[in-house]
């Protein structure tokens, strides 16, 4: 239901299914290409904590843009 009220308002929208995945998409992702991050605190394989933690330890290793990540709980 948020992902349907997103797009119709014109964003662009990237699901994943749980936290390993959103810090592979976010990886494989080119530069800038997320603004904002909503992340989930409870998805199988990695939660949310975990997965945020390991995206900002990637973001500053790449020397990339900080997005923004608010949790959703």
């Amino acid at each position: 239901m948020h992902k349907l009220f997103l797009e119709e308002q014109r964003v662009q929208v990237t699901v994943s299914c749980d936290g390993r995945e959103a810090v592979e998409k976010y990886q494989d992702s080119r530069e800038n290409s997320f603004d904002l991050i909503l992340m989930d605190v409870q998805m199988p394989v990695m939660d949310g904590f975990n997965a945020t933690r390991r995206i900002r330890q990637w973001k500053q290793a790449k020397n990339r843009q900080k997005a923004a990540i608010y949790f959703v709980l």
